[in-house]
């Protein structure tokens, strides 16, 4: 009875290791030659990490001394050549996060990050980096011997446009406002030295010449001229104040209801050889 016993024990045992001696068998020297050929076709398609996994096989002490020597040669170029990344991952308030997923390709890279380099393959990739109800996706380039290359994405990210954005339209939507503004700013400074000139001639008439320009006809002409000279600039500049001030105003954001007036409103007053402003406070 002893021995029945003993006979299915080792049966047992026999059922449970076979399958981990078989699996932990050394592999042949085909498998070695194959592993060996394999790797250098993924090698030239840029899929590293798989090389990389075929040569570690060719390398094995069962594996003929050439093959191991030449896979070895191999894996020293391919370790040289796989980039890696690394991930600084923030929420929008700028802590620092890791417990976040990052996905290349659809394949999953890691489940959390620790600050350590990821190897990758090279090329074109799509990234995607998941945590805390968010995500972020992008394409990357990555090079051959790009090593510990850090990628910077923001989780998020509290973006400020929202409460700024009704004071930059304003702003924009005001700037050629401002213009005419001081477009008709300008008028109204500049129509005020041509009344201050007009006035001017008008007065240096009167002193040279007396109450009737006939006392001197020979300036009359030139004191008449440059008093209708100064006073057509007047009105020029006068006009071009208020047609700054109506285009102005016609330009104003009027999403708000219009402030109170307030202040001085000016009226220029032309005529010919005199002029002034009228204005209500």
């Amino acid at each position: 009875m002893k021995r029945f016993r003993y006979v299915v024990l080792f049966v047992v045992l026999v059922g449970v290791l076979a399958p981990s001696v078989t699996h932990a068998a050394p592999p042949s020297v085909d498998q070695c030659l194959a592993a060996n050929d394999t790797a250098q076709d993924l090698r030239r398609d840029g899929k590293l990490r798989q090389a990389r996994e075929k040569l570690i096989l060719c390398i094995a002490p069962s594996c003929p001394g050439a093959v191991r020597e030449d896979c070895a040669q191999r894996m020293s170029d391919v370790d040289a050549a796989m980039p890696s990344l690394i991930f600084d991952v923030q929420d929008g308030s700028g802590h620092d996060l890791s417990a976040v997923k990052v996905t290349l390709d659809e394949r999953l890279l890691a489940d959390r990050i620790d600050g350590s380099a990821a190897p990758v393959d090279p090329g074109t990739h799509t990234l995607l980096v998941e945590g805390g109800g968010f995500s972020h996706s992008e394409t990357i380039v990555v090079h051959e011997g790009d090593k510990s290359r850090h990628v910077r994405v923001v989780l998020g990210e509290t973006r400020h446009e929202s409460t700024t954005g009704t004071t930059t339209g304003a702003a924009t939507t005001s700037t050629p406002a401002a213009v005419a503004f001081v477009l008709g700013g300008s008028g109204l400074l500049a129509g005020s030295i041509f009344t201050g000139l007009a006035l001017h001639e008008k007065s240096a008439a009167n002193a040279a010449c007396g109450a009737s320009a006939n006392q001197c006809p020979g300036n009359a002409d030139s004191f008449n001229s440059a008093i209708r000279t100064d006073t057509a600039m007047a009105v020029v500049t006068f006009g071009i104040a208020a047609a700054g001030g109506i285009i102005g105003f016609l330009w104003l954001p009027h999403d708000k209801a219009p402030a109170p007036r307030s202040g001085v409103q000016l009226t220029p007053v032309l005529g010919l050889g005199y002029g002034g402003l009228t204005g209500r406070f």
